[in-house]
């Protein structure tokens, strides 16, 4: 019951006399941005047409004609939601009262924090006031629904500091009329019974049809393929490769120093799992005792030999950590039998997990050492995804590697197809891709999504390529993959895909609480991924590098020799897309 009373005070109050349908406006572009310049600081809306094509238009109309300018965060529920939308003249507010128009069905897009929907009474009623969520709402407004249209990309601290003081007062019991006195009065009323409301000074679209996420070159000082990388925030960031290379940065990318290892100037360190500017683990590969996992806890300046694989026949691929204490990594199978290790007591231990408890591996069965990201931890759970055999399998653990089951994808498998990486974003949604290394220009049945903690999955199409990696970006249903030939973005949990223009990484990596991602690939290439933020229409610094990169131009000899004999695993090559973030909120 208290969920249908707070549900009912985001429907809008219905107009006296007859209900009116506006025109429809021109179409609005496919993708723009609207800021809002409030008393708290500006909030940045990125509108997506094809998540709710009449509200977008709408909005887009409302915008451009200036509507909102002046006008009032009137009911604002503190940690819930902020609703806006009644203009401050009351003559435009009455006249626009009427104008309804007709419901977008609902495309899946879920009501999480920083989403954006119209609010209304009854269906075919939704006119100009809309909503910021401020938390999670998702288990109740994708009931009705509330259809989202966007979503805030900048400023969820300014949303988040809106006043909250009048909660239900000042804009709430719409039904029973309390918003009579806004549409009467406008800004008079609220100025004088609500003085402390912030206040929308004006609200502007600033960029349209052209926003999509794009990269940013760096310079890493080093010419080796990079393999590895590690995001700790939007400032450190961790990367490894080819002949013992191991850097870091803490200024966000500007510079990078090299951090050595004595005696593993020889190694090939593709996965790389960073903690802190001060904690990290980094894995190499290969058979025998060049699998090795070493760790720091001083910034690199000394390392420790935690892990050598003492089996000739095994040869570890991947590891994730969930924590600095527990981790697990994994290997090909030797002799139908699956190799995993794991620790709980940050590396000084690992065990293997006894054969009785987990299923027999496939004939030639393993994990490619492609990513580092056919590992995936969320909570107790931990799930790894398999190829190079006749299906492409993910096996399930529920209890922190204790026991373990199996479940078939519908990817392509064989020798040099399967799985290359598999993202969770909670306990129950998930994805895996990948595809042929061989063909990394084909995209076929090659992603799959699941949404019952991995027991079943669910072919999807639209990647553009063949994709090492996919991870979630921290609190969106937006999922990036990434591969040698480019990158795709999804915003509906990997559902449908977009392409990102611009030469593909190795590896890429998000922070766990944060939107900047660092992507590494060929000739010491780093680049960073800032999708969801909108400072600038033309960005000329990583600070500001947005929306509208510059477009890179493939170097001749990337794709040819984005993998090589001497850079495979036994089952192929290994790039990095470091483990993904549970993050439900993304604040600047």
């Amino acid at each position: 019951m208290k969920a249908a009373i707070t549900l009912a005070g985001l429907v809008l109050a219905s107009a006296t006399g007859l209900a009116l349908h506006a025109p429809p406006p021109r179409d609005a572009p496919a993708i723009y941005t609207v800021r809002l310049d409030t008393t708290k600081g500006p909030i940045v809306i990125e509108v997506h047409r094809d998540w709710a094509p009449r509200g977008a238009d709408r909005f887009h109309e409302l915008v451009t004609s200036r509507y909102y300018d002046r006008s009032r965060f009137f009911r604002v529920i503190k940690g819930q939601w902020a609703q806006f939308g009644i203009a401050a003249d009351p003559a435009v507010a009455s006249e626009w009262r009427p104008r309804f128009i007709p419901d977008d069905p609902w495309r899946g897009i879920s009501n999480r924090r920083g989403t954006v929907a119209y609010a209304f009474k009854d269906p075919n009623g939704r006119t100009t006031q809309a909503f910021i969520n401020l938390q999670d709402n998702s288990a109740t407004h994708d009931k009705e629904p509330f259809v989202v249209f966007g979503r805030v990309i900048e400023g969820m601290n300014a949303a988040d500091a809106l006043n909250a003081e009048y909660g239900e007062s000042s804009g709430g019991g719409i039904r029973a009329g309390q918003q009579d006195p806004l549409f009467a009065e406008g800004e008079a009323y609220l100025a004088r019974a609500f003085p402390r409301l912030d206040v929308i000074d004006k609200a502007s679209v600033t960029d349209t049809d052209t926003i999509a996420p794009g990269w940013t070159p760096l310079a890493s000082g080093v010419t080796v393929r990079l393999r590895g990388v590690s995001a700790v925030d939007r400032t450190i960031a961790w990367a490894s490769g080819e002949q013992g290379t191991i850097l870091r940065t803490v200024d966000g990318g500007a510079t990078w120093e090299r951090k050595s290892i004595p005696g593993a100037e020889k190694l090939d360190f593709r996965d790389v799992d960073a903690i802190g500017d001060r904690v990290a683990y980094v894995l190499s590969i290969g058979p025998g005792d060049a699998s090795r996992i070493y760790k720091t806890a001083d910034g690199g300046a000394t390392w420790q030999l935690q892990f050598t694989n003492a089996d000739p026949k095994a040869f570890f691929d991947a590891m994730a950590f969930r924590d600095e204490a527990r981790g697990v990594a994994v290997s090909d199978s030797v002799n139908g039998r699956f190799v995993i290790i794991t620790t709980a007591d940050g590396g000084k231990t690992w065990t293997r997990v006894p054969d009785a408890a987990l299923p027999p591996a496939l004939e030639n069965e393993g994990a490619f050492a492609a990513s580092g990201t056919n590992v995936a931890i969320v909570g107790d759970h931990i799930w790894i995804g398999t190829g190079a055999a006749a299906t492409s399998r993910v096996l399930h653990s529920r209890d922190g590697g204790l026991t373990w089951t199996v479940a078939a994808t519908p990817l392509a498998s064989g020798p040099s197809a399967g799985i290359f990486s598999i993202a969770f974003r909670d306990a129950r949604r998930g994805i895996v891709v990948g595809g042929d290394y061989k063909k990394e220009a084909e995209a076929i049945d090659n992603a799959a999504v699941t949404d019952d903690g991995g027991a079943t999955w669910t072919l999807v199409k639209g990647l553009s390529g063949f994709r090492s990696v996919a991870l979630y970006i921290p609190g969106y249903d937006a999922v990036v993959a990434v591969g040698p030939t480019g990158t795709d973005v999804s915003y509906d949990d990997g559902r449908r895909w977009r392409a990102i223009e611009g030469e593909g990484f190795h590896a890429a990596s998000f922070p766990p609480r944060g939107d900047t991602a660092f992507g590494v690939g060929e000739h010491g290439r780093i680049g960073l991924l800032l999708p969801f933020d909108v400072t600038a229409k033309s960005p000329r610094s990583p600070r500001t590098a947005v929306l509208l990169q510059p477009r890179m131009t493939r170097r001749g000899t990337d794709r040819s020799s984005s993998f090589t004999p001497g850079c495979r695993g036994r089952h192929g090559p290994r790039f990095l897309f470091q483990p993904r973030m549970t993050r439900t909120a993304t604040d600047r």
